[in-house]
């Protein structure tokens, strides 16, 4: 049987990695579907879809027969039919958010990753008009399964968005699941390396434009040593879209790893202005300066890297080494010293992280504090004050916890 047919078991994952579980899918038909239903689960297709048929030629507005007879297509591998009655459920019906999810689920099983993405966020969206006080069911396994998505595209700042607006729509007991997949986003090891290529050549091979995927693939080969193949995907991608950043930042980033420095000059000669508020371009501007001998250049840009995100390590590092060739050896060991903190605390929390995925119990009070300290540490206050959060909300009463919430409000309001 299909997943909407027994419910399915969702998880959130790093590529792979199993922090959440929602039960989805079930639904109790109603009373003039029983005999439907009944067909189906004994496997009686034929009469089953006959029967549907019937019933939708006469009542063409009734959807949940239709999202029934979507189910029992899919069991009879007939996606594409399964699709096309999916769509025909308007946005303004009942079953709406539901039949946005599985429109989703299913051109996602057939590769088409934009496809996939319109439907998942047209169901959150929905049910942030319908549902305003919290996640529907289906609103919550699209969430899930689009983050799946954007980690296998490295839309690491997507997934963030995805997450902090989940975060605040489930109630307070429910939030550790977000705070969780927080961390698998960033710090859970992902599958190999060939396994997530072959899933974005699905994409792209799907939908040629598809950029999230091409990047992403492009990335993959460089990384498999494929460098020629990688390179001229993602030079492709900035030649298609010469004021994307998402491009640009993925293109400049091969030309570093190569040490292409005459390449990645044009590429700086190109930024358009709303680069400078961008924090992914900062840190390869900076080794782009680097490589020219451009010190003072190179400083500044890893100076606005850590302004904009002060956890980066790898800034820390390259601009204590940039100090230290300009003779400001105090300030250099400073910079090394904190490269050093971020070194461990990451560590800290990619351990946190492998013990999250393979325990099914939730974290206890000593993780949560664990957490939003190592969180603290690193500069990332909103992350910090969730786990803070989840703290208070298992031990009302935490002198460390309450402290650190009150340390963190005095932070923001002298910001």
């Amino acid at each position: 049987m299909v997943a909407w047919q027994k419910g399915t078991t969702l998880a959130v994952s790093a590529a792979g990695a199993s922090l959440l579980v929602v039960a989805h899918w079930c639904f109790a038909p109603a009373p003039r579907l029983g005999h439907i239903q009944t067909l189906i689960n004994a496997r009686d297709y034929d009469e089953g879809q006959r029967l549907l048929e019937r019933l939708l030629r006469r009542q063409p507005g009734n959807y949940q027969a239709r999202l029934m007879l979507a189910g029992m297509l899919v069991e009879r591998e007939r996606r594409e039919s399964a699709i096309e009655h999916l769509l025909r459920i308007p946005d303004t019906a009942d079953w709406a958010i539901e039949a946005r999810f599985r429109e989703g689920w299913l051109v996602r099983q057939s590769g088409r990753a934009i496809e996939a993405e319109r439907a998942w966020l047209r169901c959150l969206a929905l049910d942030a008009s319908f549902n305003r006080s919290e996640m529907s069911p289906a609103a919550r396994s699209a969430t899930v399964e689009l983050l799946g998505l954007y980690i296998v595209q490295r839309r690491e700042r997507d997934g963030r968005r995805l997450i902090w607006n989940w975060y605040g729509r489930v109630p307070q007991e429910d939030r550790a699941h977000a705070a969780i997949a927080l961390v698998a986003l960033e710090f859970n090891p992902g599958p190999p390396a060939e396994q997530i290529a072959a899933e974005l050549e699905s994409f792209v091979a799907s939908n040629p434009q598809d950029n999230h995927s091409r990047q992403a693939l492009g990335r993959m080969y460089v990384e498999l040593g494929r460098e020629e193949e990688g390179r001229d995907l993602l030079q492709a991608c900035v030649d298609e879209q010469p004021d994307d950043l998402e491009s640009m930042t993925a293109y400049l980033w091969c030309l570093t790893e190569q040490g292409d420095l005459e390449a990645a000059q044009v590429v700086l000669a190109r930024l358009p202005d709303a680069a400078d508020e961008d924090p992914d371009l900062w840190p390869l501007r900076g080794i782009v300066h680097e490589l020219a001998k451009e010190w003072q250049d190179a400083e500044h840009c890893f100076r606005r890297s850590l302004s904009l995100e002060p956890w980066r390590r790898e800034s820390h590092a390259h601009l204590a080494n940039m100090l230290r060739r300009q003779g400001e050896v105090a300030a250099a060991q400073e910079h090394e010293r904190r490269a050093n903190e971020l070194h461990e605390v990451d560590q800290q929390l990619r351990n946190a992280a492998q013990s999250l995925r393979n325990s099914l119990a939730r974290p206890n009070v000593a993780s949560c504090l664990m957490l939003g300290e190592l969180y603290e540490k690193r500069g990332q206050t909103q992350e910090a004050r969730a786990w803070y959060d989840e703290t208070l909300r298992l031990q009302p009463r935490h002198a460390v916890a309450q402290a650190a919430i009150e340390r963190l409000s005095r932070a923001a309001v002298r910001r």
